[in-house]
């Protein structure tokens, strides 16, 4: 340790310090090195042929510097690189007693995931350079406290440090080690286990901040997003892959990945360029499948706005699987797993739009929305990829385009899923290459449509996300070949105003002991449990947009009464019972004090307490996913006779029609064929020749600054 080529050394604030101009090669350990070191210019340095973290800012302390127009090239990692199943990643320790040089041992254990440029602390300045291979080319560890020297420093965390500057880099070449390693990658975990390093490779959130006022906690500083733009990327794996609350990706070009990114939080990718296939054979990357772009399936906020897809064609797959495998799973390099079973459906091979669809313990919301897409070389087979599973992630699949340029509606349009549960009305049509619903956002003459999301919560029945079933209930299916987790179906959700009451069939779908339900407003929702109706039930509306009117329905014995209550989970002056209204009418224009029963079914109007603000949105580029929370409950007690598991008998019954539908329905054959030609701006061919003016001015004042006395 403590050995590099060159190595700026514990020397706080030195605005007079250089290093440029200097080339490192064939090195045993690292390159360039910053240490306890603030406010110095890193430039138009040349590292090759190096062994670990080769650009390192080591201690996390480390802020204010300038890297800028440097070049790292073929970089390894020490000893096994990191790898692991699923986001986990994997967990490397310290060699506490590592060997000499070329000993495969690891003092530092993130030099397993060695980067071309490795920043244990955000808030620096990193422009224009350029990684080729590695781990990763960029790399952004979270450390939770100070490592090394400053390990005794409690009072700091590096990694909610907001970004100071990410702009004109390069990256290439890279993530081949593991399934979500990306050329640029926001993620892992070091900090000490007892005296020693642990280093987690893989998914660990980041929360970035401002610095607090004096006074206040550090979570009570000014949320900021990781902004990371005029970034090229290309021949890798993930190009940008960032596990964090909030990030933006503006002005990037995607060139031969796997995918071009994978955002967590809050998260925008604008103004991008995405290539899927660029034609060059000799870069190694022609044969795998390539991903425009996966929504996840719960609470991450997608919005994708001017962004162009290039070079999307159907391939035909040269493996199914490798040698001695049996699962596709097991190959990242499959091209076409069937979608849905049917003819004449998209398979998942150079596919623009896909989901996760592989749990029913996670529901998608309304969180994905995309806006002024544009297509080159792409046909309308590879647009949307939906993969039919009988789970809630597959059911409640669901995304907005906001301008209908995703799709080729020509109009703000609702993806759903093939359920007839998005069947809301007949202007809605299933686009049979897909296999999904697509529906107009704004009906002509009638209330604009969302996407709407609540939880259901039944005793022993139901749990919410991530909780776990009392034994006795609901067991789970376990897992089939395609990975299709589930919990038993326990009923269904119907679109009123259909079913073999109403002449028709019903159009519904299965919900399960896993909470949640997503679909679209303007119809009323009515659930049907199969044990009957509960004689306990909680509702939250925890995504129900103000002033959406979303009307819900169970059946209930004859002669049933009620107590609806509403909670706030910490204002109890906001707590309220509900009244019985005398009509359909009188509830309608009460919809925030009142409830329903007409003999045959409850009625509520499902939204949180009006005095609760509920504008709460992601948005960028006129676009936006509302907020979801868990602060307003309503729970419903009625007084029928139950079995011994808390249902009262009942023959369900589909109530009338919610808000109608436009009398003239859009022709299921019409497919508008303009699609916006505006094309997203560039990434500037040039990178800036001179530093940008670096963004913090100062360090704050508790970054530690003082040499330690025990070097």
């Amino acid at each position: 340790m403590a050995r590099y080529p060159f190595h700026l050394h514990l020397l706080g604030h030195s605005p007079d310090s250089l290093l440029s101009d200097n080339v490192a090669r064939d090195t045993y350990f690292r390159c360039y090195v910053i240490h306890g070191t603030h406010d110095v210019l890193e430039t138009e340095n040349v590292a090759f042929n190096a062994t670990g973290n080769c650009f390192y800012v080591e201690d996390g302390v480390e802020e204010n510097n300038t890297v800028s127009h440097n070049l790292a090239a073929y970089v390894k990692p020490i000893g096994k690189p990191a790898a692991g199943g699923g986001q986990d990643g994997e967990i490397v320790r310290e060699d506490v007693n590592a060997g000499g040089l070329g000993s495969g041992q690891r003092k530092q254990p993130a030099d397993a995931t060695a980067a071309g440029f490795y920043f244990s602390n955000t808030y620096n300045i990193i422009v224009g350079n350029v990684a080729s291979g590695g781990w990763s080319g960029f790399g952004f560890p979270g450390l939770p406290a100070p490592i090394g020297v400053f390990k005794t420093d409690k009072t700091f965390e590096p990694l909610s440090r907001p970004l100071g500057k990410f702009y004109g880099n390069t990256a290439h070449s890279s993530g081949a080690y593991w399934g979500d390693a990306g050329c640029v990658y926001i993620g892992g975990d070091l900090k000490y286990d007892g005296t020693t390093l642990k280093y987690n490779s893989g998914r660990e959130f980041r929360n970035s901040r401002m610095e607090p006022q004096p006074g206040f906690q550090r979570w009570e500083g000014t949320q900021v997003w990781m902004r990371f733009e005029n970034t090229l990327m290309y021949a890798c794996n993930k190009g940008l892959l960032h596990w964090g609350d909030r990030v933006e990706v503006v002005r990037a070009e995607f060139h031969d990945c796997a995918r071009s990114v994978t955002l967590f939080g809050e998260a925008w990718l604008g103004n991008a360029i995405v290539n899927g296939v660029s034609g060059n054979e000799d870069i190694g990357m022609s044969d795998i499948h390539h991903d425009g772009f996966q929504f996840y399936d719960i609470s991450v906020k997608s919005i994708i706005t001017n962004t162009e897809f290039r070079n999307y064609e159907k391939s035909t797959c040269r493996y199914a699987t490798l040698p001695g495998q049996t699962d596709w799973r097991q190959n990242d390099i499959v091209c076409s797993w069937n979608v849905s079973g049917g003819a004449g459906i998209a398979g998942h091979n150079n596919i623009i739009w896909s989901g996760l669809y592989h749990s029913d313990q996670f529901k998608p919301q309304q969180i994905s929305a995309v806006n002024n897409i544009k297509y080159t070389n792409v046909p309308k087979s590879q647009y949307v990829s939906f993969k039919v599973a009988e789970n809630g992630a597959s059911r409640f699949f669901n995304f907005i385009d906001f301008d209908g340029s995703a799709t080729g509606e020509g109009r703000p349009t609702i993806v759903g899923s093939n359920q007839e549960w998005w069947h809301v009305c007949d202007d809605c049509r299933l686009e049979p290459t897909w296999n999904v619903w697509l529906c107009p956002k704004q009906p002509a003459g009638f209330p604009e449509r969302e996407v709407a999301h609540i939880e259901v919560l039944t005793p022993d029945i139901t749990v919410t996300n991530g909780g776990i079933q009392k034994p006795g209930s609901c067991l789970p299916k376990g897992a089939d070949k395609a990975g299709d987790w589930s919990a038993c179906d326990v009923g269904y959700v119907a679109l009123w105003g259909h079913g073999p009451d109403h002449g028709d069939e019903l159009r519904s779908s299965p919900i399960t002991s896993n909470a949640g339900i997503t679909g679209i407003t303007g119809s009323g929702w009515f659930m049907a449990l199969d044990g009957g109706a509960p004689k306990r039930v909680t509702l939250n509306p925890s995504q129900v947009p103000n002033g959406v009117k979303l009307r819900f329905a169970m059946t209930y014995p004859k002669g049933t009464t009620f107590t609806v209550t509403g909670k706030h989970v910490w204002n109890s002056a906001l707590d309220l019972t509900y009244d019985l209204a005398t009509d359909l009418a009188d509830l309608w224009a009460n919809p925030n004090t009142k409830y329903f029963f007409d003999g045959t079914n409850f009625f509520m109007m499902l939204r949180k307490h009006f005095k609760i603000d509920d504008t709460g949105r992601h948005e960028r580029s006129n676009t936006w996913v509302y907020d979801v929370d868990t602060v307003w409950t309503i729970t419903v007690e009625a007084s029928c006779t139950a079995n011994g598991k808390g249902f009262c008998a009942v023959t369900h019954k589909v109530p009338a029609w919610g808000d109608g539908c436009p009398v003239t329905a859009v022709p299921a054959t019409l497919v508008p064929t303009a699609i916006p030609t505006d094309t997203p701006t560039l990434v500037p061919t040039d990178v800036p020749t001179s530093v940008p003016t670096m963004v913090p001015t100062s360090v704050p004042t508790n970054v530690p600054t003082n040499i330690p006395t025990d070097v």
